[in-house]
Parts: C-alpha cells; structure tokens; sequence
C-alpha cells in the first residue's frame, strides 16, 4: 500500500474512532462497561495518531532523500 493511502485510511480510522468517543462520552448514565470501552477507544486513538505521524514523517524521509539523490542534485555535505 502506498504511503497516501495508508495516510488515508489511517484518517478515515482516526474520524471514525473519534466520533465513536465521543458518542460513548456522551452518553448519559453510562456503565461500567461503556467507560471501559471509552477508554480502550481512546488508547486505539492514541495509537492511530502516533501511527499516522510516523506515516508522515516516513513520507517526508523518503521524499529528502530521493530528492538528494536524484541526477543533477547537490548532495549536503557536511
């Protein structure tokens, strides 16, 4: 999967997953359950974004590097 898609997806997932939260923190009354579960979507949430910024910063190391060593680049030296 390219890395736009895998962007997208992890998105689509990340809105998906908030508006599940936020739907269970709304609830009124809600069970002992329903708090365990928020927490657990909320842990996923967590993941999802620490996902999709390591995702981005992947995406913008590899677009550095080709675009160093592509022909008729300078490369940096140090």
């Amino acid at each position: 999967m390219d890395p736009l898609s895998l962007s997208a997806s992890i998105i689509a997932v990340l809105q998906l997953t908030g508006m599940l939260l936020s739907y269970i923190n709304d609830v009124q009354n809600a069970t002992k359950d329903q708090a365990q579960l928020a927490v657990e979507v909320s842990n996923i949430y967590s993941l999802l974004i620490s996902l999709r910024f390591r995702v981005e910063q992947s995406k913008l190391s590899r677009s550095v590097v080709h675009g160093c060593t592509q022909p008729g680049n300078r490369r940096w030296t140090s």
